[in-house]
């Protein structure tokens, strides 16, 4: 989704969900699975990196003045919309 994003950016839009969120991803697996793939260093770096990344998105759009977008679930580090 990410090269998406690059290659189409005016096209392709990403929001922020619960799975978003360090705690979350990483209950999930997913810095396990950085690890697992990159090394104890490498995949801790991609996995800090990924998780800052994921911090820009927003969380939720608007669509053509008609259609909002969210996910479902916000993670619990979020208690305020300027967040």
């Amino acid at each position: 989704l990410l090269a998406l994003k690059v290659e189409h950016p005016d096209n392709v839009h990403l929001l922020r969900g619960n799975h978003e969120e360090a705690d979350i991803n990483a209950l999930f697996g997913f810095r396990i699975e950085c690890i697992e793939r990159l090394g104890e260093r490498a995949g801790i770096q991609a996995w800090t990196r990924y998780n800052t990344l994921f911090q820009w998105l927003p969380l939720a759009a608007v669509i053509e003045d008609s259609v909002a977008c969210m996910h479902g679930g916000i993670g619990r580090s979020i208690t305020h919309i300027s967040q």
